[in-house]
């Protein structure tokens, strides 16, 4: 999928992203990609804004944007301020579960300004950041998933109840999507 939204995304967080954090800048770029895939396999609604979010998904890891220490919140801030498309902004907030993580991060107040879109679009952007953490062509779920479990710090003072269902949370739009990929990639049965 190509867009003038999209290139423009992926051209923001490059120059904001690279050289200072050149580890999220490779996620980036392998969850844009994986957030492709699944929007033009799928054809969901809203593909051009969740492809957008997957290229700016962590851009509140830059040092220049970081005021809460929240990423998700960090960077839906600095999307905001620069006028990016609401459901962009709200995707990038509420990324990777981000309500059961916020109290660790004294952010619940800051993420509740920001509109929780749910379904696909959220699904699907859960889904491509967390197969852009693994390295490698064809990346198993599986193994995604136990290293997004790992990416948090030990030291974050998150209860063992939001842990858990952030961790479940992630694996549902993991495998709701894998699920619907595996099914939109079966060939058509001929005269059908």
């Amino acid at each position: 999928m190509d867009s003038q939204l999209i290139r423009y995304a992926r051209d923001f967080a490059q120059s904001q992203l690279s050289p200072e954090a050149a580890r999220a800048w490779m996620r980036t770029m392998q969850a844009a990609e994986h957030a492709d895939g699944a929007v033009r396999t799928l054809d969901r609604p809203r593909g051009e804004m969740i492809v957008a979010a997957a290229w700016l998904h962590a851009i509140g890891e830059s040092p220049a944007y970081q005021s809460t220490g929240f990423a998700p919140v960090d960077g839906a801030v600095r999307l905001l301020a620069d006028g990016w498309p609401a459901p962009v902004v709200q995707l990038v907030a509420h990324q990777g579960q981000a309500r059961l993580l916020a109290p660790a991060y004294d952010a619940v107040g800051q993420l509740a300004l920001f509109e929780r879109i749910q379904g696909w679009p959220s699904d699907i952007l859960d889904y491509a950041v967390v197969m852009g953490l693994a390295e490698g062509a064809d990346p198993d779920p599986e193994t995604c998933l136990r290293q997004a479990a790992k990416e948090l710090p030990v030291t974050l003072r998150i209860s063992a109840r939001d842990r858990t269902e952030r961790e479940r949370r992630l694996r549902r739009a993991v495998d709701r999507v894998n699920a619907a990929l595996i099914v939109a990639r079966q060939p058509t049965p001929q005269g059908a």
